[in-house]
């Protein structure tokens, strides 16, 4: 994060490099997305202390600043600078067996759902992409909980296409019978009593 970005207008909002100071916003938004995020697939259900290792996770990482990491901060000028949204982004060098080493991976998008629709992510994702191939990242990737559809979407809009598929269970729970999941129509993660 060396290379200030140059902030971002979007409607009434601004899009920013975060910095230090930013940490106990970023950590905040960030925390509401996991809690989203553990709504669409109970495999992310939060630990005791997730909001406290949030919160020095992303004071760490805006203190050390690495070349490597990205983190943008949504606001609202209107409204003393609250934050409305964040984004991750890292630079990752894959298995050097690859012939495209170094990609850029989204790690975290969200924006506060009063404030959706209004191209905060997008324009997040753009930056990103931008910033990602100044480092000359050539693929940028990003994790979809199964049924966030909105977020599927705007990557998919944004030339993201489905690459890899994660598969999750929680280990010591009965193995189901070959075939069984295909019949149910279950997917990984899913309670059935929530369809």
């Amino acid at each position: 994060m060396t290379t200030p970005l140059d902030p971002i207008e979007v409607g009434r909002f601004r899009v920013r490099a975060a910095r230090l100071p930013d940490a106990p916003s970023v950590a905040s938004c960030w925390l509401r997305l996991a809690v989203e995020t553990a709504e669409h697939d109970p495999s992310f259900a939060l630990g005791n202390d997730a909001d406290q290792l949030l919160a020095e996770r992303v004071r760490d990482d805006l203190w050390h600043a690495s070349e490597d990491d990205l983190y943008l901060l949504a606001v609202d000028p209107e409204r003393d600078e609250r934050p409305v949204g964040f984004c991750l982004a890292r630079i990752i060098e894959v298995d050097p067996l690859f012939a495209d080493v170094i990609r850029a991976e989204l790690e975290c998008v969200w924006v506060d759902p009063e404030c959706r629709r209004a191209g905060l992510a997008r324009a997040m994702l753009v930056a990103s992409s931008g910033w990602a191939s100044a480092r000359n990242a050539l693929w940028l990737q990003a994790r979809v909980a199964w049924r966030n559809e909105a977020s599927a979407k705007l990557f998919e809009q944004a030339g993201l296409a489905p690459s890899a598929r994660w598969m999750a269970g929680r280990l010591g729970a009965p193995v189901a019978p070959a075939g069984a999941s295909e019949r149910s129509g279950e997917r990984a993660g899913e309670d059935p009593a929530r369809r």
